[in-house]
């Protein structure tokens, strides 16, 4: 609003004659605690916006002088009596001549709320604390639109408000697990955060290309130089030289720590010492062939954690890059969160499409559909003999890490299904399933060929 405010003034006092400019404000708040809130809108306040905030150059300033605002409340525009008489005085002049109005006009509650305003060809009037009625999404994953009824638009403070009645709130239930009736249907599924090869004993290798490479700019790191100053003293400059003189033995040395403690431990297992001096060597070569430091950032800011573990991927991924084909992948898990569960699922929704899942084949309670091809998959996932339960991945966190054109990207599967295949000595199997594969192949299905998409 101050700005709103200041760039009209500034602009009515530079073009007088213009139509598209105002110096005349009107703010109407909604009760007294915000209407003294906005008293730093007024160029004359001790804490105006104006000065404190800067918002406009010092020798601006006296241009808003000139400005004229009023902050008032709704009430302030019902209309008054403009006499004060008792019931009984009031009756008393009533039963001597015509009825009696000592109700003010439109006229004289204008001049009452706004007389600094009176004569002014333009105002503008601004409502504070406008707010939506509903925060509920529609069916396109949007808000609906809501009207406001503004006072004064058209100029007329006496007509009555249009209230616009609010939209009933849709149904809301929780999704969760079923707990302890359920638990017999838990599925339980690791948490992949991505993979590696089994290295190794000696003659550990790395294999880097465009996409291992690490340019670090001022955007990644953040502001690389900024000037303080106190209320009292000098300014000073801060900036990131000094970060120049960290040694290169200490940036590898934390590198190569980092990486083998996050990207090449299980769970549970003790820091393989024995990779040390031949990661080392790696992330050495890493740090002379692939990385870039631009706007005056230094190879210190690889120890940000943030930065460190961007590069340890980029190296690892570099390391099994040179083994694959000879040597087995292993995905590896999430080092702080190995595992998930369908126990973990708890959240509400309003979304009308859904499926009341089975009592004896889901963990969960409601499957919330995105479209019928999933409810129809639910319902034959129930009546299946080799199913032994299903779940779909909403609010479950299951995630397929992978890499498209160098860029690491995740895959979020619909459903995931355990499986009995009638092997006694065998696990039952997961089986992950996408339900918009299907439909896109049903729907390629149906074009003709002419006009299917390469």
């Amino acid at each position: 609003m101050a700005m709103l405010i200041a760039w009209q003034t500034i602009n009515w006092v530079r073009r007088k004659t213009s139509s598209r400019f105002t110096r005349g404000f009107l703010i109407i708040a909604p009760g007294l605690t915000i209407k003294d809130r906005l008293r730093v809108l007024q160029p004359n306040d001790p804490d105006s916006y104006f000065k404190s905030r800067e918002l406009v150059p010092g020798d601006m300033l006296p241009d808003l002088e000139q400005a004229r605002i009023v902050i008032t409340n709704y009430h302030a525009f019902k209309l008054r009596n403009t006499i004060d008489l008792s019931s009984g005085g009031r009756a008393l002049l009533q039963g001597r001549g015509p009825e009696l109005n000592t109700t003010e006009t439109e006229g004289q509650m204008i001049k009452r709320v706004m007389p600094e305003l009176m004569g002014m060809r333009n105002i503008m009037v601004i409502g504070r604390a406008l707010r939506r009625q509903s925060y509920e999404l529609n069916a396109d994953n949007k808000f609906d639109v809501e009207y406001a009824d503004v006072l004064g638009i058209p100029f007329d403070f006496n007509a009555k408000p249009v209230v616009a009645p609010p939209q009933k709130p849709r149904e809301t239930v929780q999704v969760k697990a079923i707990r302890p009736e359920r638990d017999a249907l838990e599925i339980r599924f690791p948490r992949v955060s991505g993979y590696r090869v089994d290295l190794p004993n000696e003659n550990i290798e790395a294999e880097f290309t465009d996409d291992h490479r690490m340019v670090i700019t001022p955007q990644m790191v953040g502001a690389t130089e900024t000037r303080n100053s106190g209320i009292i003293g000098e300014q000073i400059d801060l900036n990131l030289v000094h970060t120049g003189n960290v040694r290169h033995n200490k940036i590898v040395y934390t590198l190569t720590d980092r990486m083998i403690d996050v990207e090449w431990r299980k769970p549970g297992e003790n820091k393989r010492i024995d990779l040390f001096f031949p990661m080392k060597r790696i992330v050495n070569r890493w740090l002379k062939e692939c990385t870039e430091f631009q706007g005056k950032t230094y190879p210190a800011q690889l120890l940000y954690q943030s930065l460190a573990d961007q590069a340890c991927k980029k190296i690892s991924a570099g390391i099994v890059n040179a083994h694959q084909g000879t040597t087995q992948i292993k995905a590896m898990l999430d080092a702080y969160n190995p595992s998930g569960s369908t126990r973990f699922v708890n959240f509400n929704t309003s979304k009308a499409d859904r499926w009341q899942t089975s009592v004896d084949r889901c963990h969960v309670n409601w499957v919330v559909l995105d479209s019928d091809w999933e409810a129809e998959f639910c319902r034959i996932a129930e009546k299946h003999p080799s199913v032994r339960a299903y779940v779909k991945n909403h609010g479950l966190g299951f995630e397929v890490p992978y890499r498209y054109l160098g860029e690491a990207r995740k895959y979020r599967p619909d459903f995931i299904v355990l499986i009995d295949d009638g092997r006694p000595h065998f696990p039952m199997a997961h089986l992950i399933c996408c339900i918009w594969l299907w439909r896109l192949k049903a729907t390629a299905a149906k074009t003709p060929a002419r006009k299917r998409a390469p």
